[in-house]
């Protein structure tokens, strides 16, 4: 965690346990990804390649870990470090225990660059969808990013694509979260239907009026 790469080395010299995990099943390749010590991932790969396989409880790999936290040097890294091309292609469209993948921990922590580039070079496809049903787009609108919401219409998601959960739209997740500057775009760009009704029968007008009130 603190990436003393002299200390991890000493330790492990003195038997320390590199595949020991804790008890949420983070090993210590999780916490390097996590705090981004790059040199300290390398190392730790290099000693248990296997450690880069090796879920949490939670189900996140190392690389989401990195992911999330907008280390992708190290994601790159753990790619191209990949023993063959199943193992990388494994990588790239793991999930976690909520079903999410790669390229939506990279939508959640906002890196519209490295979401264009795991689209363009790496193949990877925008309309995966979680456990919930929520696609690529569903995450944009929620944390209300217009450049990776135009982005992501660019590359051909489907703005209307309602979730399985309660069946919003990417209108519909602008709307409740009160991202006025995404809802207009939706609607006067992208020409997102605004008449499509969730589980209940709101539409995303009603339920932007009614998040004014909670």
């Amino acid at each position: 965690m603190k990436g003393d790469l002299n200390i991890v080395k000493e330790l492990i010299n003195h038997g320390a346990n590199v595949n020991f995990l804790n008890k949420d099943g983070w090993s210590s390749l999780h916490l390097a990804a996590k705090e981004g010590h790059f040199d300290v991932v390398i190392y730790l790969y290099n000693i248990s390649p296997t450690l880069s396989l090796t879920p949490s409880k939670s189900g996140r790999l190392p690389i989401h870990t990195a992911a999330l936290c907008d280390h992708h040097e190290i994601v790159f890294q753990l790619l191209s470090l990949a023993s063959n091309e199943e193992t990388k292609q494994y990588l790239l469209n793991s999930s976690d225990n909520g079903g999410t993948n790669l390229l939506q921990n990279f939508v959640i922590c906002g890196n519209v660059q490295i979401v264009k580039k795991l689209i363009d070079e790496y193949d990877v496809k925008i309309d995966y969808k979680d456990k919930l049903g929520r696609e690529a787009i569903h995450h944009a609108a929620i944390i209300g990013n217009k450049e990776m919401i135009e982005l992501l219409f660019e590359k051909g998601a489907n703005i209307n694509v309602q979730d399985n959960w309660d069946k919003f739209t990417s209108l519909h997740h602008a709307a409740k979260e009160g991202h006025v500057n995404v809802v207009k775009y939706l609607i006067n760009v992208c020409r997102a239907n605004v008449d499509i009704k969730d589980n209940h029968g709101k539409t995303a007008k009603d339920i932007g009026t009614l998040s004014l009130f909670l």
